[in-house]
């Protein structure tokens, strides 16, 4: 299954220890961003990506992670 897995700042963390667990038990794993704190991308874009690579077939599953 491809997942893809997206964050703002505040949901990187959980991002991150999600995608570890998702990897090991053998999930494909899209990551759009964050891939780090100094560099923030805008949460709208990201969930924006994901939606859009669910859509087009790119991936079976989105999850996106945030600070609410």
């Amino acid at each position: 299954m491809k997942i893809v897995i997206g964050a703002d700042v505040a949901g990187l963390s959980l991002k991150q220890h999600v995608k570890s667990h998702l990897e090991e038990r053998g999930a494909e794993i899209i990551d759009i961003g964050m891939y780090d704190a100094d560099t923030q991308i805008p949460y709208y874009e990201v969930a924006a990506t994901a939606a859009r690579k669910v859509q087009d077939g790119e991936a079976d599953r989105a999850i996106l992670f945030c600070g609410t």
